[in-house]
């Protein structure tokens, strides 16, 4: 794992490396982008609660990813184990060979029909390779693509931390500080735009940020 110069997040390198997320958390001194989180809050920002998941067995059947999920208020489906077993095959036997077959994606849809069927208001694709086989066009609810949402939260976790991402990494009381003193030591004018300050409990700014 590369750790950059500057405090962005580095994302989880896969959805496999899910049970040693706190492992690897442990060992860096800069927030881990977990892949499930940022699915999560894709979910809850859509005003869903109820969403199935798609993935290897291990991804399905497994606590890792579900429990996660959980941990955001959500209600995790998956589908039966004959259907499971499908859903994995797929990934294995065809996907991950570079092989998209037409009868594969009438099964996906027929499993996504399923698990709309049982409650699901939204279907998480929680495999890469799904991507290849399955569009929003193919269910009746909407898909959430896990790599773009990762990819999509690293990128704004790289740009310019809103206050929301302060808060996701443990600043509980945050205000937007305007008058207060830049890094460099003058005061702010103007031409600065907008500067954000993290303030902790303890009242001392926490992190200083300001848009380009």
């Amino acid at each position: 794992m590369v750790k950059a110069a500057s405090s962005v997040p580095a994302p989880q390198a896969a959805v496999g490396s899910g049970p040693v997320a706190g492992q690897i958390q442990d060992a860096v001194s800069i927030p881990l982008l977990h892949l499930a989180d940022a699915t999560a809050a894709a979910v809850r920002r859509a005003g869903l609660t109820t969403v199935g998941l798609l993935g290897t067995a291990f991804t399905m059947e497994q606590d890792f990813y579900r429990d996660r999920l959980a941990s955001h208020g959500l209600t995790v489906l998956v589908p039966p184990a004959e259907e499971r077993a499908e859903v994995h095959r797929v990934i294995y036997d065809e996907l991950c060979l570079g092989q998209v077959r037409e009868a594969s994606r009438q099964a996906y849809r027929k499993v996504i029909a399923h698990l709309a069927q049982a409650g699901a208001e939204g279907v998480i694709l929680g495999c890469t390779e799904i991507e290849l086989l399955v569009e929003p066009g193919d269910s009746s609810v909407p898909v959430f693509s896990t790599t773009r949402l990762h990819v999509e939260a690293a990128v704004e976790a790289a740009i310019v931390p809103k206050p929301r991402s302060l808060l996701a990494q443990g600043v509980k009381d945050f205000h937007g500080c305007l008058g207060t003193r830049p890094p460099h030591g003058r005061a702010l004018d103007p031409g600065d735009g907008l500067a954000l300050g993290g303030l902790a409990g303890n009242g001392r700014i926490r992190a200083f940020f300001q848009p380009q």
